[in-house]
């Protein structure tokens, strides 16, 4: 029998692009050290080890790095039977998760806007009329057409704990309510955070944000 690789996730003390990996290795009860930066001096002093100068990155064995958040919760959801059941779903995992890589470079527009406030409400108000719209119908009639509970196929994935992590992303940082109009997507997120394992992670990870302001 093989044994379960060591694992160890360095990111910082935030949600955004660590969680969903985090998800992952918890509803696996997979154990692995969560290592948390929480000040720009820590980060400066391991950042020249990483491969690409960017976090999050995923130690394998002490011996093996795999950096981007993507990659990584793909590694992860192939190696613990996450990742659909043939190349097709597989394919599916990856294309929803890149949506909702799009929909965060379009929040980001908004979220880092910290010098223009007109320019700041102009962009969230674009993303809350226009963005969120255009991909919460499209998602909500994927999720539909699936039966309503997983985003691919009859099973849960990866890239479930990705695109439910996104919307919670949106409620907290953008409107608490944007999901309401949307009862399939919020069922969805409500579902996924319902699982045991999801629940108790939320309801014990540090006091944190999605990202630094």
């Amino acid at each position: 029998m093989t044994e379960t690789p060591q694992y160890k996730l360095i990111y910082f003390n935030l949600r955004i692009l660590g969680d969903p990996i985090r998800f992952i290795l918890n509803y696996v009860n997979v154990p692995f050290e969560d290592v948390r930066i929480q000040t720009e001096g820590e980060w400066a002093a391991i950042k020249e080890s990483t491969a690409w100068g960017k976090l999050p990155v995923l130690e394998i064995d002490g011996k093996h790095q795999l950096s981007q958040s993507h990659a990584i919760s793909k590694y992860l959801g192939k190696k613990f039977n996450l990742d659909g059941v043939d190349e097709l779903e597989s394919a599916k995992c990856d294309e929803y998760v890149g949506v909702a890589l799009d929909m965060r470079t379009q929040w980001r527009k908004y979220w880092f806007e910290k010098e223009d406030q007109p320019k700041r409400e102009n962009a969230k108000t674009e993303f809350v009329t226009v963005i969120a719209p255009k991909y919460f119908n499209r998602f909500s009639k994927i999720l539909e057409d699936n039966g309503g509970k997983y985003l691919v196929g009859a099973g849960l994935t990866w890239a479930d704990f990705f695109v439910a992590l996104f919307f919670e992303l949106f409620e907290d940082t953008v409107d608490k309510n944007l999901l309401v109009p949307y009862p399939t997507l919020l069922q969805f997120k409500n579902n996924i955070y319902s699982i045991p394992q999801i629940k108790q992670a939320v309801e014990n990870r540090p006091e944190n944000e999605f990202w630094r302001s």
